[in-house]
């Protein structure tokens, strides 16, 4: 079933084409819960049909072509995990000191961390426009190449060959500015 053909049903309460929606995003649903967090098995889940009831719930309101789906099923659950991250947060019992110094790292890696992470993404910023959506389409978007050639209408091999020299861009870049992955 075609994201038009979701969609559309989806408006008119189909309950086969939330069931096709559901089969055909929950892999990816769960892949952008594990890109930005380390939830539990059952929270992933738990979580993962959060997404898809919201989903279903908005349903009415929900406009947006067919083109932009994952992206906007990409959005909504990534906001949903940093919510319910942040909402666990607040829930969580408190740790021991020495569990803590074990799982925190040091000021230093953290500083570090956090400068190879801001010198990437200004490095991705210098990419020119079709091939940085492609960049963060596929590393940080976990979309398959076939869906990103498909939405972008270009040929599976030019997706490949944008993202070889992508890379290879952002490795000069980094390098010229002195970071090393």
């Amino acid at each position: 079933m075609t994201d038009t053909q979701i969609l559309q049903g989806l408006k008119q309460n189909d309950l086969d084409c939330y069931r096709a929606l559901v089969a055909k995003y929950t892999n990816y649903v769960v892949a952008v819960i594990c890109h930005i967090s380390d939830l539990s098995r059952q929270d992933t889940e738990e979580l993962s049909a959060d997404v898809f009831i919201k989903l279903w719930n908005m349903r009415d309101t929900l406009d947006i072509d067919e083109t932009k789906l994952k992206a906007y099923i990409a959005r909504t659950t990534r906001n949903m995990t940093i919510n319910f991250l942040r909402k666990q947060g607040f829930e969580t019992l408190p740790i021991e000191e020495d569990q803590i110094k074990n799982v925190t790292p040091t000021p230093e890696k953290e500083i570090l961390n956090n400068e190879v992470r801001t010198q990437l993404v200004e490095a991705i910023k210098t990419l020119p426009s079709p091939d940085k959506e492609i960049f963060l389409r596929r590393y940080f978007y976990q979309e398959k190449i076939k869906d990103i050639a498909s939405q972008l209408n270009l040929n599976e091999n030019t997706i490949h060959t944008k993202l070889s020299r992508g890379k290879k861009k952002l490795e000069l870049v980094l390098n010229e500015r002195g970071v090393s992955l």
